[in-house]
């Protein structure tokens, strides 16, 4: 996605090497070991159950896909494709796991705006338009990357963040 210079980087699991190589040299762990591989699935379950790991020689092996909360995780193959989540910071080392593009932005403000923009249903029309697949959609962060998205000046942007949250506490508290 072009956002005008916002963009720190975009990157996903497979820029680490080939899929021979990361079977090779990535070693996943059902229980807890050196650093959280996040998936998707773990925000639906707010980080307490089903988690999978990787040792620390897996995590210096997924040098392009490590995690240090703030990063938006957009998923992009799958029932889930389109969802978005901004990455918490868990206080531990993490990488993202396969089947998801993260997204860095230089300001967490523009990272919050993006994150409500693809959420909304003009944000996922925007990803249709490039997904590709029936029984499995999917596209690629090279499409996701070539994407143009409108992005309003930065003090709208803060306007329309302010007034979404102040939704969301309405709803909440209803």
């Amino acid at each position: 996605m072009r956002f005008a210079n916002v963009s720190l980087y975009s990157t996903d699991y497979v820029a680490n090497g080939s899929f021979a190589s990361l079977r090779e040299n990535v070693k996943i762990y059902k229980e807890k070991n050196f650093a959280l591989l996040v998936k998707t699935q773990d925000f639906s379950n707010n980080f307490s159950r089903d988690l999978t790991y990787i040792d620390e020689r897996s995590y210096n092996f997924l040098e392009k896909s490590k995690l240090y909360g703030g990063e938006l995780m957009m998923s992009n193959i799958g029932a889930s494709i389109g969802k978005v989540f901004i990455i918490p910071n868990l206080n531990m080392p993490m990488s993202i796991a396969p089947n998801s593009i993260i997204i860095k932005f230089s300001d967490e403000n523009i990272t919050q705006f993006v994150n409500y923009l693809i959420s909304s249903p003009f944000g996922q029309d925007i990803l249709k338009v490039f997904t590709a697949g029936t029984a499995m959609p999917k596209f690629s962060k090279t499409q996701l990357r070539g994407c143009l998205i409108p992005i309003p000046p930065y003090g709208e942007q803060i306007r329309i963040i302010n007034k979404i949250k102040k939704l969301f506490d309405l709803i909440e508290s209803l």
